[in-house]
């Protein structure tokens, strides 16, 4: 007996299905998966298809489900009653197949992330964030949001901030949000993460919290936080939340402060038993616009190998990479290995307007979380189904506007930080991304195509 691995989503893209895997299929396998969600023997699967299909040949039948149930076994889409193992493999290069697939045009995101306000108890040098204002969404304006959310069939839904857990009603909006389906996430610093509140975000269904951890120790950590003790308690939250069977992602942002101590970092997160570390690019918008939080290529030249060095010593800690230059992982840990990187998605590539989106405390539809002035409406006016059907930004990203790659480079074609500076068609500027430029003129012997 199967039955569907409880981590699998799926919803209907015309005439094909996607997962929440970013693997697509057929109608066939998606009628045949459809009918999984009710019957757990491939016998009774292969007996509704012939009541469904009366005129088809039965051994064809016969031959083409239980091939499909060889290929869910394979791909974990279904696994066996009692099974307790729930891992499933996530598409390669999925942004690369979303394009090739669906012509990066889904009928709604795969992920939303909701900023459900812009309080918070500490005070990062490096937060894009603002300060708090008046107007946030209201509960029933953020529930209202999550019905259209769980009616598009999305799949993911992230509660960030600011600090989420500052909410009252956070309690409230996970578990209505996780009644609906959807898997629930927050982004939270962790100095809220209490056993009381770890237990009432555990009964509510939160799936997975991505805890910040600037450093290996609390005078890094708290110091660059603006709040005292707040190391200590992110490291007890991440204790707590595995002892409830809830996922855990440490977020570094890589600066200054700390670049010379991520293999520290490193170390703590195996330490405390987390297996993910997501080390994220520092963007340097808002207060890290005017402070100089941002490292060289230099830092990242040696960093690159130490990260290299310390995944080999600790093979069980999934790293994601920042989305830097590719000639920094050519100089330092080679092109393969990038590639390599690439294709296990352990490279940040984003996705907004493709396959994410965010709405902020105020309803602001927005590409990604990053503070921009650019907006595309608002959902107290305008349903996000409809704002992400007809957005001309949301469009113009999808044609690839843009994002090409740099032109004067040899890796254009490889790297996947390209060329994000452009102008939406109605002349806002939606982001200035110098990255590409600074990188062939500290490199341009290197990368030149002129030789």
């Amino acid at each position: 007996m199967f039955r569907i691995n409880p981590r699998i989503k799926w919803r209907w893209e015309g005439d094909k299905i996607l997962l929440n895997t970013f693997m697509s299929m057929n109608r066939t396998a998606g009628e045949v998966l459809d009918l999984y969600k009710e019957l757990n023997e491939p016998h009774l699967i292969v007996k509704a298809v012939k009541e469904k299909y009366p005129d088809m040949p039965h051994e064809a039948i016969d031959r083409d489900i239980h091939a499909l149930t060889e290929q869910f076994k394979k791909w974990r889409i279904v696994v066996p009653e009692g099974s307790s193992d729930y891992s499933v493999p996530v598409v390669s290069n999925y942004m690369e197949y979303v394009n090739h697939v669906f012509h990066n045009r889904l009928s709604a995101p795969v992920q939303v992330a909701c900023e459900i306000t812009t309080a918070c108890n500490a005070c990062c040098p490096h937060c894009s964030g603002y300060s708090v204002g008046s107007n946030e969404l209201t509960t029933e304006e953020w529930k209202n949001l999550i019905d259209q959310i769980s009616c598009m069939g999305v799949f993911t839904m992230t509660f960030t901030g600011g600090e989420p857990l500052l909410r009252k009603d956070l309690e409230e909006l996970v578990m209505y949000a996780a009644n609906k389906g959807l898997h629930v996430i927050i982004a939270t610093n962790g100095f809220c993460l209490n056993e009381e509140e770890v237990q009432i975000l555990s009964i509510a269904g939160v799936k997975t919290v991505m805890i910040s951890i600037d450093g290996p120790d609390s005078e890094t950590h708290d110091t660059f936080r603006g709040l005292p003790g707040s190391f200590a308690r992110a490291v007890k939250a991440v204790r707590l939340l595995q002892e409830k069977g809830i996922g855990v992602v440490i977020l570094t942002a890589v600066t200054q402060v700390n670049v010379k101590k991520i293999p520290e970092i490193m170390e703590l997160t195996t330490k405390i038993g987390a297996t993910f570390l997501d080390l994220m690019w520092l963007v340097p918008i808002g207060r890290a616009e005017k402070s100089s939080l941002e490292p060289s290529f230099e830092d990242y030249l040696e960093l690159l190998p130490k990260i290299r060095e310390k995944e080999r010593e600790y093979p069980q800690l999934c790293i994601e990479y920042p989305n830097l230059p590719a000639v920094l992982f050519k100089k330092t840990v080679g092109l393969d290995y990038y590639e390599e990187l690439k294709s296990e998605n352990r490279i940040e590539v984003g996705g907004a307007g493709i396959v994410i989106c965010t709405v902020d405390p105020y309803g602001n539809v927005k590409l990604c979380d990053f503070p921009l002035e650019l907006t595309l409406g608002n959902v107290r006016e305008h349903d996000l189904q409809l704002l992400w059907d007809t957005s001309p930004v949301f469009n113009y990203v999808r044609e690839g506007g843009g994002t090409t790659p740099y032109a004067p480079c040899v890796l254009g074609d490889v790297c996947i930080v390209r060329y994000k500076s452009f102008s939406i068609p109605d002349g806002e500027q939606a982001l200035q991304n110098t990255f590409c430029e600074q990188c062939y003129n500290t490199f341009t012997k290197e990368v030149s195509t002129h030789g």
